[in-house]
C-alpha cells in the first residue's frame, strides 16, 4: 500500500499508525532500519545508540497524542476496549520504574468499558507496553488496533483523511488492519 500525505483525501478508511518512516521500507513494505520495537528494548542498543527510558516514554507519548489526534477529529469522546486479552508483565524485562507504572495500571483494564481521558491513555500504553491487548471502538466503526512491533492501525467508516497534527515522528499509512474482528466475531458483540 502507499502511503498517505497529511490531509489527502482517500478512498479507503484505514492507516496503519507508526513510527517508521514510509520512506524507509523496502519495495516489499519491510522497514530498512533497525530500529527498537518494544519496552523491553530499553537500555539495548540499535544502530550504536542506547535506547533510553525518556527516548522509549517520548514514542509512547507519540502514540498516545496520535490516537486522541484521530479521536479529536473523528468528534468522538470515548472508545470502548473489546476483546481483552491480559497478558503477564515480565518485570525483569522493564526499566524499573516503567514495570511499577505498568503493574499500577493493569488492574484498571477492563473488557467492554468505555474509555476517555487518562484512563483511554493509560489502554494504549498497556496495549504498546504488551501488557494487555485488545481493540478500541468507537462510533462510526472508529477502530484503534494494535499488533506486534509498535505497530497500531487506526480507521473508521467516516474517515477519509489524516488528521492534520499528527505529532512529529508518527507516519500514517493508507493501511488496512490486519486485526479487523471475524464476521461471526462482530455478530457476536
Amino acid at each position: 500500500m502507499t502511503p498517505t500525505s497529511i490531509g489527502s483525501v482517500i478512498d479507503m478508511v484505514g492507516f496503519r499508525v507508526t513510527k517508521y518512516d514510509p520512506g524507509l521500507r523496502r519495495p516489499d513494505g519491510t522497514y530498512s532500519m533497525d530500529e527498537w520495537t518494544s519496552v523491553s528494548d530499553v537500555g539495548r542498543a540499535y544502530n550504536g545508540k542506547i535506547v533510553s527510558r525518556s527516548e522509549y516514554l517520548r514514542g509512547e507519548t507519540n502514540y498516545v497524542q496520535a490516537v486522541r489526534c484521530f479521536i479529536g477529529d473523528s468528534g468522538l469522546q470515548k472508545l470502548r476496549v473489546t476483546d481483552l486479552q491480559l497478558n503477564e508483565v515480565r518485570v525483569e524485562s522493564l526499566p524499573s520504574e516503567i514495570a511499577q507504572e505498568t503493574l499500577a495500571h493493569v488492574g484498571s483494564a477492563v473488557d467492554e468499558i468505555d474509555v476517555c481521558g487518562d484512563d483511554l491513555d493509560w489502554i494504549v500504553r498497556l496495549a504498546l507496553r504488551e501488557a494487555i491487548w485488545c481493540r478500541l471502538k468507537g462510533d462510526q466503526g472508529f477502530y484503534v488496533h494494535f499488533g506486534y512491533d509498535y505497530y497500531m492501525y487506526i480507521g473508521s467508516d467516516e474517515m477519509k483523511t489524516v488528521p492534520p497534527l499528527l505529532p512529529s515522528g508518527i507516519f500514517a499509512e493508507v493501511f488496512d488492519s490486519p486485526h479487523q474482528p471475524e464476521p461471526s466475531d462482530e455478530a457476536d458483540s
